[in-house]
Parts: structure tokens; C-alpha cells; sequence
């Protein structure tokens, strides 16, 4: 790319080669390097993700105080860091002309990611409002905790119909493999993510589990 390239074109992905020059040597020490930092990337994620949400589990707090945190952070995150992904590429692919190294194919196969890990947070969702209905212990349920606040009702309603809205268009393989509608596919997906963790933080600061009037906090 930079050697084919011209005019400022060259000049960036000059830059960004950091002199890279495609020798034997070099190569080799990309694939070892490439190896290990995936092998370390991989358990980071997941411990990262993990260990935060037990902090979140931790505390005695009506919505906080559950198993399912360490899971449902750690799909979240895949799926908001393969949306955030999209809106970095498809703009680079589309003003780079980036066809021929960013093909249909990959975007099929990050459609099917985002997909997956999509599907898995509306299963994690539903697990939540059914625990919550089978144990008949609705002041454990964070939706039905914070139905008095106008503002965390809208919240939790953006982030649950954005996200499923996200999840859905990539049913279909002509979604799948088009930049327009996997771009905005991508901008809700980031949006209701944006609104999950809103209504997972800030609400519950306002609740306990005895059984007491309260306020919601809401920031303003």
C-alpha cells in the first residue's frame, strides 16, 4: 500500500508502517509477536472484565448483587469492542479505498460476531427479568427497582430496543456485507450500550434491599 501509493496517501501510510519493510526477519518477529500478545489479550479480557463486575457483585445492592455480572460484562464488551471496530473501519475502507484488503467477507464474519455476542445479551437479559419473576423477589430485579424514575425507564428502554434493534439486522446476509447499514448498525449497538451501563451504575446508588422508600439518583 505505501509503496503503490502517492502524495499524502504515501506520507501516512509511511507513518504508519514504522519501517516496515516486509523482510524475512521481520516477519518472523511479527508472528511470534502476534502470537503472544494474542495469547496474553485473551485471559486480560476476560480477567479485566471479570474482576470489575465483582466488584459491581460484591455490594449488597438491589441489581448489582448477582452471578451474572462476570459473564454480562464480559459479552458486553465483545460486542460494543466489535461495534466500536466497524465505526473505526468502514470509513477508513470507504476514504482509503480499502476494498481489496477489507473484504465482504470480513465484514460478513464481523456481522456474525456482533450477532452472536447480541443474541447472548438478550439471553442474559431475559435470565434477569425471569430470575427475578420465578423467586418472586421483584426489589432484586433493577427494572422493576427503578420503575419509579421517569429518566431510568426511558433509559432502560433505549438500551434494551437498541440493542435488540442491533442484533437483528445481521440475520440477513445482505445486512451482513453492507458498509450503510453495518455502520448504523454498529452506531446503536454503541449508543444502547452506552444506556446499559447508565441504567447499570448510576440508578442503583438510590436503592438497598430493605424494603423502604428511596430515591433514584440520576445524574442531571
Amino acid at each position: 500500500m505505501r509503496d503503490g501509493s502517492v502524495g499524502w496517501r504515501r506520507r501516512i501510510y509511511a507513518m504508519l508502517a514504522l519501517g516496515w519493510e516486509g523482510s524475512d526477519s521481520q516477519w518472523r518477529h511479527y508472528r511470534r509477536a502476534y502470537g503472544l500478545l494474542a495469547a496474553l489479550a485473551t485471559p486480560l479480557v476476560l480477567s479485566v472484565h471479570s474482576v470489575v463486575s465483582w466488584d459491581f457483585a460484591m455490594a449488597l445492592v438491589p441489581g448489582w448483587h448477582s452471578t451474572l455480572f462476570a459473564p454480562f460484562f464480559v459479552d458486553g464488551a465483545i460486542f460494543s469492542g466489535f461495534a466500536m471496530v466497524l465505526v473505526l473501519v468502514l470509513p477508513m475502507r470507504y476514504f482509503f479505498n480499502l476494498n481489496a484488503y477489507v473484504t465482504a467477507r470480513h465484514l460478513d464474519m464481523m456481522a456474525k460476531l456482533i450477532l452472536v455476542t447480541g443474541l447472548v445479551l438478550t439471553y442474559f437479559y431475559a435470565c434477569e427479568l425471569f430470575t427475578s419473576w420465578l423467586q418472586r423477589r421483584a426489589h432484586r430485579e433493577g427494572l422493576a427497582v427503578l420503575e419509579a424514575d421517569e429518566h431510568v425507564r426511558v433509559g432502560a428502554l433505549h438500551d434494551v430496543l437498541l440493542q435488540l434493534r442491533g442484533a437483528a439486522d445481521p440475520f440477513w446476509k445482505k445486512a451482513r456485507t453492507s458498509p450503510v447499514i453495518l455502520y448504523v448498525v454498529s452506531v446503536l449497538v454503541l449508543i444502547g450500550m452506552w444506556f446499559e451501563r447508565f441504567t447499570s451504575s448510576f440508578p442503583r446508588w438510590g436503592t438497598t434491599s430493605i424494603r423502604t422508600p428511596g430515591a433514584s439518583t440520576c445524574p442531571r
